[in-house]
């Protein structure tokens, strides 16, 4: 089985900036080898002291003589609905490090547009080194940079085709990752993240409805999916966006990636899923669902998990977070309710 190698960043407590450049959030991540891909994740808890105003947060890639370079698609630009109720940002992507100085990292900032605070009141960053994996039958990158307007009608993005050789007997996991602009705060758009097996017929996995706040907005959104595949036929995905109606402007579809990750190429892995609904769910944080791994080799543990909600009114929030033995990871800055969505 393959070892890789994890490295991580994350914040002690929450950052704030009134700056219009932008600031670090977290330190440069060091140890890394040079000319070398990482899957690189980055999760964030984010928002702004202003209703009214915009706000960013992006991840970067720090080189030579402190020159940063942004991780594509990587910055979203949000007006907070809300002073005192945050935001998620998400970010996914597969990126190579410099030649010369791969120590720089991988480093999180943030930026108030025009003017106001912005806030991080929580992030992780996480690269996971895939030079003992092989591209192809160990994981795979799919990008779409091709920007659209969005219609009314449901349209593919990107997708990616996993072959049968590839999928018999093995367990992956896919990341669907797509940036959307906004143009008007009427129209929501709709995010879908489909399976063929085989020549089957297409299938919902997830579906994802935001509304927007500023038509200045960039907003990423991040879909996580992990199956085992026991019969010998092929696996494509697909993501696909749209708008929900004809109001004005309408939304436009920036970029997307589909990310595959063959699980059975690590020691040690699990999955867990659950389609089964909770109702009426009481108004603070109660398990939804839970799944079981014991490690038997020490060493690093990534967790990543996807929550899919449907709110009944315009006034209710969702938060969630994720705890390993009841304790929230990677640290307490997630135990408090407004500061997990």
């Amino acid at each position: 089985m393959t070892a890789v190698a994890v490295y991580s960043e994350t914040i002690a407590s929450a950052a704030t900036t009134d700056s219009t450049s932008y600031v670090d959030v977290t330190a440069a991540m060091t140890g890394l080898s040079a000319s070398t891909k990482y899957l690189v994740l980055v999760h964030a808890i984010v928002g702004g002291d202003s209703a009214a105003k915009t706000f960013g947060w992006q991840l970067v890639q720090r080189g030579d003589a402190f020159q940063d370079v942004v991780a594509a698609n990587s910055e979203m630009i949000r007006e907070p609905y809300n002073t005192t109720k945050r935001s998620g940002y998400a970010w996914a992507g597969i990126i190579t490090t410099e030649s010369s100085t791969p120590n720089g990292g991988f480093v999180f900032q943030h930026k108030a547009v025009a003017s106001g605070t912005a806030t991080t009141e929580y992030v992780t960053v996480t690269a996971i080194e895939l030079t003992e994996l092989t591209e192809g039958s160990d994981y795979f990158a799919k990008e779409n940079t091709s920007a659209a307007t969005h219609t009314t009608t449901l349209a593919s993005r990107v997708s990616h085709r996993i072959s049968a050789a590839n999928a018999k007997d093995e367990t992956w996991m896919i990341l669907g990752f797509i940036e959307i602009g906004a143009n008007n705060a009427y129209n929501s758009s709709e995010i879908v993240l489909r399976e063929q097996l085989g020549d089957d017929i297409v299938t919902d996995l997830y579906t994802v409805l935001a509304e927007y706040e500023d038509t200045a907005e960039k907003c990423q959104f991040l879909l996580t999916y992990a199956k085992a595949y026991t019969v010998d036929e092929s696996a494509t995905y697909f993501l696909y966006s749209r708008d929900d109606s004809g109001l004005l402007s309408r939304n436009t579809y920036n970029a997307s990636t589909i990310i595959g990750l063959r699980l059975s190429a690590f020691e040690q892995y699990a999955i867990h899923y659950t389609s089964t609904p909770e109702l009426n769910p009481p108004p603070s944080f109660d398990d939804r669902f839970t799944g079981t791994i014991t490690p038997d080799t020490t060493g690093e543990v990534v967790y990543l998990s996807t929550m899919i909600a449907e709110l009944v009114s315009t006034s209710r929030t969702v938060f969630e977070r994720l705890q390993v033995d009841d304790v929230s990871v990677p640290n307490a800055l997630l135990e408090a309710q407004e500061a997990a969505t």
